[in-house]
Formats: structure tokens, C-alpha cells, sequence
């Protein structure tokens, strides 16, 4: 028996398996990019927290030079329209040092699970200078 012509096609199982390799390849890219697109934005959602942190902290620290020093207590609150769910609560505590206040202000997002925190000292509103 002799061959007629020459018989170099592509078989099924070639096809088969060019598709099988080709679909993994591309679920493989796919997978990159959501997660891809899940990092940038815990990314961002970094960045926002930290630029609210900052901006809060100082606008308490502001307020501090303008009263010349805070009194120990807890104040929260959110950061209104357009901010996200971000919320905020500041203390502050005395410290070893009579004249001093630690100020603890942390930002969170609830439905995200995200805490910042910042911490710094303020003078004792309430302190009053032995002679």
C-alpha cells in the first residue's frame, strides 16, 4: 500500500492539546490581573488612610498650639461625605511626665479591617508649673 500525496495535517489530539495549553495560559494571566487589581487597591486604600492620618493629626496638633496644650480625654468621629467609611478617635493620656500628654490617633476602617495609628506628645493644657 502506497501513500497518496503527503499527509502532514494537524491531528485532533494535537488541537485538543494546543487549546487545554493555550486556556491555562490564559486563566493563568486573568488570575494576575484580578490579583493585580486586588493589590493596587489595598494599595490606595493605604495611601488614603495614611493622608487622613496625617491631615487629623495635624489639625489636633493645631489645635494644641492654639489652646497651648490639650487636656486628657477621647474624641472620634468620621471624616464625612466623599472619605469612605473612614473613622477616627484621638486620646490623650498622661504620661510619667506631668506636663506632658501622649496623643494616640488612630484611623480605621471598619468594613475594612484596617487600623493606622500615629502617636506623639502635647503639652498638659492643665498643667500648672510648680515654683
Amino acid at each position: 500500500m502506497s501513500r497518496i500525496g503527503n499527509n502532514q495535517g494537524i491531528t485532533l489530539i494535537e488541537i485538543l492539546l494546543a487549546v487545554v495549553i493555550l486556556s491555562v495560559g490564559i486563566a493563568g494571566v486573568l488570575q494576575a490581573y484580578a490579583v493585580a487589581v486586588t493589590t493596587l487597591e489595598t494599595g490606595q486604600d493605604y495611601v488614603d488612610a495614611i493622608q487622613l492620618l496625617k491631615a487629623k493629626m495635624a489639625e489636633i496638633e493645631q489645635k494644641a498650639i492654639e489652646e497651648k496644650g490639650l487636656s486628657a480625654g477621647l474624641s472620634r468621629g468620621n471624616f464625612g461625605e466623599g472619605l469612605g467609611d473612614y473613622q477616627w478617635e484621638w486620646e490623650a493620656r498622661p504620661t510619667s511626665l506631668e506636663s506632658l500628654h501622649e496623643l494616640k490617633l488612630v484611623v480605621s476602617s471598619p468594613h475594612k479591617n484596617r487600623q493606622f495609628s500615629l502617636i506623639t506628645y502635647a503639652e498638659n493644657k492643665d498643667y500648672q508649673q510648680k515654683d
